[in-house]
């Protein structure tokens, strides 16, 4: 007997890696004549980091290039498999449109993502981008007010050093920072909330990362997939409008 394994792999995106290994088993005086065939079909979410594996054995096989079907049908099953797809699924729904007719001023605003909760002497923080422009009309903005909100169990650093790491580069923006008193009822901490003027072209650049960190002084909070995807549901509405 002689087993002859074949190899193809597929980044289909979405953030789901597929594998398809097929192994043709031959007599070696039957020429092409393949006597079975073994589908291994592997598929790993890089967003779940959940494994599915399918395996199948065809038998008998006189025609090797009906495996290429036989694959295909292997990989749209596995996925498509449940595990594999994001449990928390951005949605436009969470994008609120207001108008100021006193301002005559439409904003658009995401609404607030929570990217940690309890570290260090931070209690929460959330982040909420948001753009305007005057009147109905829309007009794509310059710059993104991306404003981070911070709950704090001990007093405000006057001089706290804030950064953006994205895909390992520093990105240092400018900001207006005020505090907020009792932001949790019955406890003596204080909020803060931190508006980055943010360039277009940044957002789209941390909308397209893979890795996002708010970085306040040593304090290192990893933006989360999700809160990745809903940023990206964002940045799309910015760029579709």
């Amino acid at each position: 007997m002689l087993v002859v394994p074949y190899g193809a792999g597929w980044d289909l995106g979405c953030k789901t890696d597929v594998r398809i290994l097929v192994y043709f088993r031959q007599s070696r005086q039957s020429g092409l004549h393949f006597r079975s065939i073994t589908i291994v079909a592997q598929a790993v979410s890089l967003r779940t980091q959940l494994t599915v594996s399918v395996t199948a054995r065809v038998l008998p096989m006189k025609r090797p290039l009906l495996t290429l079907p036989l694959s295909l049908l292997f990989l749209i099953t596995i996925y498509s498999h449940p595990l594999l797809k994001d449990q928390n699924p951005a949605t436009p729904n969470q994008i609120a449109t207001t108008y100021d007719d006193k301002q005559d001023k439409t904003t658009v605003r995401l609404a607030p993502l929570q990217i940690s909760g309890p570290r260090a002497q931070y209690h929460s923080v959330h982040i909420a981008p948001a753009f305007s422009y005057h009147g109905h009309q829309f007009r794509k903005p310059e710059l993104i007010d991306f404003e981070v909100q911070t709950v704090v169990k001990t007093k405000l650093k006057v001089d706290l050093y804030v950064v953006f790491v994205v895909d390992g580069g520093t990105v240092f923006l400018s900001s207006n920072r005020w505090a907020v008193k009792q932001p949790v009822k019955g406890k003596r901490w204080i909020g803060e909330r931190l508006v980055f003027r943010m360039p277009y072209e940044t957002l789209m650049k941390v909308a397209k990362a893979r890795t996002v960190e708010l970085k306040m002084d040593s304090v290192v909070f990893p933006l989360t997939e999700t809160a990745l995807e809903q940023i990206r549901v964002f940045a799309e509405r910015l760029e579709n409008e």
